[in-house]
Formats: structure tokens, C-alpha cells, sequence
């Protein structure tokens, strides 16, 4: 995974390019922050895998999970944490170990029905999935967390802290890792095996 950043209106856009997509996370003058993908077949769905070939990004990404999951919204408050885990927002939110995030922007709000994009992220040993879905992919190919009118308030909370982490990420200083180093070796010996 390539992953380069670049200024933004407010702080940096980060660009993730896998083989297959292009992913772009960026902060939006209203606040929002906004997953773009790069949708050049005009798809209804693509997913981007965040792998640990990037120790740090795929660190960033797992803590956004994790604190969904977990319902870690206040850091070291875990009363609190307890009686948001109980609200509905959560169970819309988190399916088991799966997590459904419908932008908080609508696509068509003329049509009968207002339909949005969405975001399913998951987590398996090797890699998080962010899985994209669009109603109409030729207008919009995004998924907005919207900072003050989430649906999901307070969980657009970790969203907020995982732009606030990444922006601390500098791709041109990335050094690779003892894991980084492990990983890409393990993905050779299974491609050799094949």
C-alpha cells in the first residue's frame, strides 16, 4: 500500500493506493471528514484492504475499529462507555464484529427514499476491511462522518481522533519496520507455496 498525503483545505488529504483502489481521507471545510474512493469503473462497491505492509497506517486504522468495537468513546471512562454501548446508535452501528457506517450525507434527497453510501468496516488476522458500497456511483463515490449531525453521535467521536492521529503521519519519513519486513516476507513464501 502507497500511501501519500497532500494539503487539504483544513490539514492533509491522505491518499492510500492499494493494487486495485484508491482510497482518500480528507477533512472537509464543515468539519466532516470524507472517504473518497477512486472509482474509475463507475462500481457500486470496492473495497480497500489497510494491510500491515504499513505498520503505522494499519495501527491508525485497527485503533478506529477497535474503539467502535469496544465502545471506547471516552478514554479511560469506562462507566460512560458502558451506558453509550447500550444506546441504539451502537446497535445500528456494530453488528457483532462487523461495523455498518451509512453516510451521514445523502446522495438524493428528491427520490422517494433518501438514499446514502455506505462504509462496512471489519478486521480479520492479516488485514482491515473497508468495504464501500454506493447507491449511485457516477454522482457520488463517498461516505461522510459528519463532526456535529452524526446519526451515529457519539461515535463519529473515534472517526474525529483517527483523523487527528493521521494527520501526525508523515509518509516521506516512513521507515519499515521489523513487522512491515515479516509481513511482506510471509505474503512471498505464500505466493512461492502457490
Amino acid at each position: 500500500m502507497d500511501v501519500t498525503r497532500q494539503k487539504g483545505c483544513v490539514g492533509y488529504d491522505y491518499i492510500f493506493t492499494t493494487k486495485d483502489n484508491k482510497l482518500m481521507v480528507s477533512f472537509k471545510e464543515n468539519d466532516d471528514i470524507s472517504f473518497r474512493c477512486k472509482n474509475d469503473n463507475n462500481n457500486s462497491f470496492l473495497v480497500v484492504n489497510i494491510t500491515k505492509s504499513n505498520e503505522d497506517i494499519y495501527n491508525l486504522f485497527e485503533q478506529l475499529y477497535n474503539d467502535i468495537i469496544d465502545c471506547n468513546i471516552c478514554i479511560n471512562n469506562d462507566a460512560i462507555n458502558q451506558r453509550i454501548k447500550t444506546r441504539d446508535e451502537y446497535s445500528c452501528l456494530v453488528k457483532g464484529d462487523i461495523i455498518y457506517f451509512k453516510s451521514d450525507e445523502p446522495i438524493d434527497i428528491s427520490a422517494p427514499e433518501v438514499k446514502y453510501n455506505s462504509m462496512i468496516i471489519s478486521k480479520n488476522n492479516e488485514n482491515i476491511e473497508l468495504q464501500f458500497n454506493f447507491y449511485d456511483n457516477k454522482k457520488n463515490n463517498s461516505v461522510t462522518i459528519s463532526s456535529s449531525n452524526s446519526r451515529y453521535a457519539p461515535f463519529n467521536i473515534p472517526f474525529m481522533r483517527f483523523y487527528k492521529n493521521l494527520q501526525q503521519y508523515d509518509p516521506s519519513y516512513h521507515q519499515v519496520t521489523m513487522n512491515e519486513y515479516l509481513y511482506s516476507k510471509r505474503k512471498l513464501l505464500k505466493k512461492k507455496k502457490k
